[in-house]
């Protein structure tokens, strides 16, 4: 449920708007680059949505914007990109659900969306909504002896506002804790994606625990297709002559692949403590799964986003 910025609220975002755009009164040109590297260089269809909103919220951030101002800006620049035609990002001829397109000119034209918005409602403030119900939440993280941070987070309080969800909709929001293990690859990935297909998930209102398992399933297809084209995934060794027809079946979903240790924090009923996360080892059961057809189970284990097996 949504309801309407306070006024402290109201002269906190106005102010913020009028200080942005004395900041930033005109869109970034051609050859202005972005205060931000653009990474990857293309990204598919089914990217657009979750890259987009990463650059923005990485934009919006270092300007010290309120946190439910940022969910609204970003909304509102990135519904533009994501409803135009996609044909003008094409880098190739093939069908617009396959294309590759050209990320940093969709970074460019969604961060000018942001200052456009910024600038719209600097001149013509809208009604601000919010959630109603309010999240304290924390973070602390430490790399141990790894050269560099491998694992990922994502806090993300105003997930309604964010993705548009209508006022009368229920509290929603999304924090996660993505386990890097030995590589930055798949954390990354699924810290920028996962939340989008969560939200796009049409069931999302009636049944939350299948719609996060769905984005799951579509993060992980997203993600081993971009390793494909990238040429990133390992060949798959022979089954042995003992083995021939054991083991021998690519996952459709290792959902390992893109979460590391990540359990859904979604509890049974409401006001139940929920399981975020088991100690997890390599040969922990955590990281388990059958096969979709039901065949042999296998364990998978992810490294700096590629896939290695073993049969159990």
């Amino acid at each position: 449920m949504s309801v309407l910025f306070t006024e402290e609220e109201n002269r906190e975002t106005i102010e913020f708007l009028r200080q942005f755009v004395a900041l930033r009164p005109n869109a970034f040109g051609d050859d202005e680059p972005l205060p931000f590297r653009v990474t990857p260089l293309s990204i598919s269809v089914n990217e657009i949505e979750g890259e987009c909103i990463e650059w923005c919220l990485q934009y919006l951030n270092k300007s010290e914007i309120p946190e439910v101002a940022a969910a609204l800006v970003t909304h509102a620049a990135v519904k533009q990109i994501v409803e135009r035609d996609i044909s003008i990002y094409k880098q190739d001829e093939t069908e617009d659900y396959l294309a590759l397109l050209d990320s940093p000119q969709i970074a460019k034209d969604v961060i000018n969306k942001v200052v456009e918005v910024c600038m719209q409602w600097d001149s013509e403030p809208p009604c601000f909504y919010k959630l109603q119900m309010k999240y304290e939440s924390y973070v602390h993280a430490i790399k141990n002896t790894r050269r560099k941070m491998e694992d990922k987070h994502v806090i993300l309080p105003q997930f309604n506002s964010l993705f548009g969800f209508p006022q009368e909709y229920t509290n929603q929001a999304f924090f996660a804790v993505y386990d890097g293990h030995s590589g930055v690859d798949a954390s990354s990935y699924a810290a920028t994606h996962l939340h989008h297909h969560l939200a796009r998930s049409k069931n999302i209102d009636t049944d939350p625990r299948l719609a996060l398992k769905e984005a799951f399933e579509k993060t992980d297809e997203c993600f081993v297709a971009k390793a494909k084209r990238e040429g990133r995934l390992k060949k798959k060794r022979k089954p042995s002559n003992n083995n021939k027809n054991k083991h021998n079946k690519l996952s459709k979903t290792g959902f390992s692949g893109v979460s590391g240790a990540l359990q859904p924090l979604v509890p049974e009923s409401e006001g139940e403590n929920a399981v975020v996360m088991y100690r997890h080892l390599h040969d922990d059961r955590q990281h388990t799964w059958s096969t979709h057809d039901g065949s042999d189970i296998e364990k998978w284990e992810q490294y700096n986003g590629r896939y290695s097996m073993s049969g159990k």
